[in-house]
């Protein structure tokens, strides 16, 4: 009687330790997911692994990680307005060990859509013209017109998915960016 209990106890405390340690992978691959959609990639950036910041200088994650937008001051509305229509969800997740892999769904805004869209719109308007030689002011024209389609539910989202890899680094569940272990 006593194995039977002894033994219905470890495969009880095994099961909540295999529970917790995928919720902690959900939860980092999370994290992770939801700081690159809100464009805070800083943030995203310090949940890499060790490895991963070493091999990816912060400037190439953070354009990597960007979805296509620049991060800048005139696309500040375009990215809240995305993010906002932006969602993603875990559909599958794998441990070994001290290594993870889970596989990441998205549904976003199609910003490949929108641009085509507006440059037949611009060329109507002779936006193009009118900021010849102004690079930066077509740009904003660009974004805050992306921005106001996007909150106007004008346009079309693409479903991306992402196998996403962690390894846990001194006990937490770190994103290893750019390759797989």
């Amino acid at each position: 009687m006593k194995r039977i209990v002894l033994l219905l106890s470890a495969v009880f405390f095994l099961t909540v330790a295999c529970f917790n340690e995928k919720e902690a992978i959900r939860e980092a691959t999370t994290r992770f997911w939801q700081a690159v959609i809100d464009g805070k990639t800083e943030t995203a950036y310090r949940m890499l692994s060790k490895k991963s910041r070493f091999n990816v200088p912060k400037a190439v994650f953070e354009e990597s990680a960007s979805f296509g937008m620049k991060h800048t001051l005139k696309t500040r509305e375009l990215q809240k307005a995305w993010s906002a229509e932006s969602n993603f969800r875990i559909e599958e997740l794998e441990q070994r060990g001290d290594e993870a892999l889970t596989l990441v769904s998205f549904r976003v805004p199609d910003l490949n859509e929108l641009d085509k869209r507006l440059s037949k719109e611009a060329k109507r308007k002779n936006i193009y013209r009118k900021y010849k030689g102004d690079e930066d002011k077509l740009d904003a024209w660009f974004a805050k017109r992306m921005a106001q389609e996007i909150k106007a539910h004008r346009f079309s989202r693409i479903s991306i998915e992402n196998r996403t890899w962690l390894v846990r680094e001194k006990g937490q569940w770190k994103i290893n960016f750019g390759y797989e272990y």
